[in-house]
């Protein structure tokens, strides 16, 4: 039996691509937790891709992508499988100033893999 990373190979990178370009990852490294938190818009269009993900990757032990309502952000761990493969995903505490005090919160940095062992 073929595994699916050979069977879809074209419609995954597709997939990555997309979820990619959704963060904006190729302009900015970076992502804050906490702003994604707030972006109802982002959250949706990143849980849009789950039945094209359950079609195309082997992914039924992942929690988050089997039973996304059971994950208080299941969005994140989407990213995290999706990407891991291409990004060594960083990240460290954050702390946004606001008022009347400030938010701590994390942020993830994405290095491309390729870029590493150059």
């Amino acid at each position: 039996m073929r595994l699916k990373t050979e069977l879809y190979a074209e419609q995954q990178k597709q997939i990555r691509e997309e979820l990619i370009e959704l963060l904006n990852l190729k302009e900015t490294n970076c992502l804050i937790l906490y702003e994604l938190d707030q972006d109802k818009e982002l959250q949706e269009k990143i849980m849009d891709l789950l039945p094209r993900i359950h079609n195309y990757f082997s992914m039924s032990t992942i929690t988050a992508i089997s039973y996304p309502d059971k994950i208080k952000r299941p969005y994140v761990s989407i990213i995290r499988h999706l990407l891991k493969n291409e990004y060594q995903i960083l990240s460290t505490e954050y702390t946004i100033k606001a008022e009347p005090k400030n938010i701590r919160t994390k942020r993830y940095y994405f290095v491309r893999r390729q870029d590493i062992k150059n």
